[in-house]
């Protein structure tokens, strides 16, 4: 995932390990020249269990029971 250093997300992409950020679009290309096999496999691998979470619910479940203790 490529994301703008800026947005919302950025810091979510970061602390997942799901992709990479950057400041302007020109960066792209830099970063994906020095990226590695082993990266891309990383970023792969965190992403897939990320999605097993989202198909799962564990967000939608972690808001509710977030939402409940503050009752």
């Amino acid at each position: 995932m490529i994301v703008w250093s800026q947005a919302a997300i950025a810091d979510f992409v970061k602390e997942q390990d799901i992709g990479f950020c950057v400041d302007k679009l020109s960066d792209i290309n830099t970063v994906l020249d020095s990226m590695t096999e082993e990266d891309y496999a990383r970023y792969l691998k965190n992403i897939t269990a990320l999605q097993e979470k989202v198909i799962n619910g564990y967000f939608t479940k972690k808001a509710i029971r977030k939402a409940m203790d503050l009752m």
